[in-house]
């Protein structure tokens, strides 16, 4: 049996509160946000909408469950993170962050007047920023993810993602949206060191690929 098509909606306020995340398969969402408006004192709007099934519904669920309020109803913030990754999963955005860093990789290069050979250890220095640079092209790097919620999911694993998962829930501070740039710049400024750096790094690739890679209703 085919899972029913329709639509994942995301209702809420224009500007503030919590958002209701659901499932119809009305596409206009016309008549579901008729019904929503009657329960509600405030002004309802429909803020976004992605082609859907109930698993995608219940995947957006499970992941933002650290941000629910009640019911359907998530944290704004969370919530148009997660619609606004959906709504163009298939396209990049590396933003300053990542090109800065190949920039960083291009300039490790030895200024030698003499113009002798650059030493092996800043070549491989070299290769590792833009390697690493490269590794961030093909995910999204500058719009916002509710890291700290996918990583609530990781803490039973037994690697480095499993022991930042592990720091970040235990953390009240840990932001619970925010782009890679912020990320990185919380952590380090906290522990700094190529481990945590790197560990970051492919905690967010992974989040990444795991909310494009969402259930949809094909």
């Amino acid at each position: 049996m085919s899972e029913r098509y329709g639509v994942v909606y995301f209702v809420g306020s224009r500007t503030n509160g919590p958002i209701k995340i659901g499932f119809t398969t009305d596409l206009t969402v016309s008549s579901r946000l008729a019904q929503l408006q009657t329960g509600s004192s405030e002004k309802l709007f429909l803020l976004g909408k992605i082609m859907g099934g109930p698993k995608l519904e219940q995947a957006i669920h499970n992941l933002l469950e650290t941000h629910l309020v009640q019911g359907e109803w998530f944290e704004r913030e969370a919530a148009l993170a997660i619609m606004n990754r959906l709504h163009d999963s298939s396209v990049h955005h590396y933003g300053d962050f990542v090109l800065r860093l190949m920039d960083c990789a291009y300039r490790l290069i030895l200024e030698d007047e003499d113009n002798t050979l650059e030493p092996i250890e800043l070549q491989v220095a070299r290769h590792l920023v833009s390697d690493m640079a490269h590794e961030l092209t093909v995910v999204n790097t500058d719009k916002p993810l509710p890291l700290r919620s996918w990583l609530a999911k990781q803490r039973e694993r037994d690697d480095p993602i499993g022991d930042l998962a592990t720091d970040a829930f235990r953390d009240s501070r840990f932001p619970a949206v925010g782009n890679l740039e912020v990320y990185l710049d919380y952590v380090l400024d906290r522990i700094n060191n190529s481990a945590v750096t790197r560990t970051v790094i492919e905690a967010w690739i992974e989040c990444d690929i795991a909310v494009c890679r969402l259930p949809s209703s094909e």
